[in-house]
């Protein structure tokens, strides 16, 4: 069927790609949909307008803009797991000072945001609705990969995903199955330095009775946080608790 509104399409597209690659320039953009420059500026300045949009003044890179954010965290402020999760984040962040999230994956190799409970000192972080390819940076997309078998978690790999944030990250197929098995052992995951140089990181299986899903809650902490045994467990706690309500 033809598309009545091609124009429509194209800033959907538009919406889409920069969703997919926070940080893409104008230059890109055209390149990969083939737009001429006037018509691309054209649709470009109507999405900033309208805040569908937002531009770096300095890089002059495109992310989503306020419309769209406001949206975004609008239904995961509303749907039924924020609700679910809600009071089990606020507990944990109140007592430990630290951020707490509930992430999703989401087939191939996606991590979404869907909750956090984020104090004034904690570790800043992303916004529900925010997805993430970068799995092997971070406690929870370990997490994640170690419920997967060694061959999804080579695809991983050979497709490229892999991202270098610091010196410690696992770039290594090899290495990355070592952590797999530590953390199937285990039964969480614990990464230190291999996002940031500043801050470590935990994630726990999160299952639901009632929400279909694979999920993990997931905590930031700064890298002088000591008492690490105590919040493992507490979490493991927390997250437990989901599975006993009827």
């Amino acid at each position: 069927m033809k598309n009545e509104v091609p124009s429509l399409q194209r800033g959907c597209d538009i919406l889409k790609k920069v969703s997919e690659k926070p940080g893409i320039s104008a230059t890109e953009l055209g390149d990969f949909f083939a737009i001429p420059k006037a018509s691309l500026n054209r649709m470009l300045k109507c999405l900033l307008d309208n805040g569908f949009l937002s531009q770096n003044l300095k890089t002059k890179g495109l992310f989503p803009g306020w419309t769209v954010l406001e949206m975004i965290v609008g239904y995961y402020e509303n749907d039924p797991l924020t609700f679910a999760v809600r009071p089990m984040l606020s507990r944990l962040a109140e007592k430990w000072q630290a951020t707490f999230v509930v992430y999703e994956y989401e087939d191939p190799f996606k991590i979404v945001w869907r909750s956090k409970h984020e104090p004034s000192n904690g570790v800043k972080t992303r916004a529900p609705g925010v997805v993430t390819t970068k799995m092997n940076v971070n406690a929870q997309g370990q997490l994640f990969i170690s419920m997967l078998d060694n061959k999804k978690i080579k695809e991983f790999f050979s497709l490229g995903l892999a991202y270098k944030a610091t010196e410690y990250t696992i770039m290594d197929y090899n290495k990355m199955l070592e952590r797999a098995g530590e953390i199937r052992r285990k039964g969480y995951a614990f990464q230190q330095q291999e996002n940031s140089l500043s801050s470590k990181q935990f994630a726990v299986p999160l299952v639901f009775r009632n929400i279909p899903g694979v999920f993990a809650l997931g905590c930031f902490l700064n890298l002088s946080f000591q008492d690490e045994k105590e919040l493992v467990q507490d979490m493991l706690c927390e997250a437990g608790k989901f599975l006993s309500i009827e």
